[in-house]
């Protein structure tokens, strides 16, 4: 809450105008909620980083440890 963006409860319209409005009144905070939006994005959601934490999970599991484990299961 704060870091990357704001979360406001659903159809709660006050909570929802009041984080618009601190936004609006800070250019600051904009910018540094945003560069953190954007790392964030970068490092959890980009397709190579995906891929790269997908392949690790496979070889997890088809290491010769994984797969006795899966049988075990």
């Amino acid at each position: 809450e704060g870091e990357t963006g704001f979360t406001v409860p659903r159809e709660d319209v006050g909570a929802l105008q009041e984080r618009l409005l601190k936004l609006l009144a800070s250019p600051d905070l904009r910018c540094r909620m945003g560069r953190r939006a954007r790392e964030r994005y970068e490092h959890e959601f980009m397709l190579a980083n995906t891929v790269s934490r997908t392949l690790a999970v496979y070889h997890e599991i088809l290491s010769p440890h994984g797969v006795a484990a899966i049988r075990q299961a």
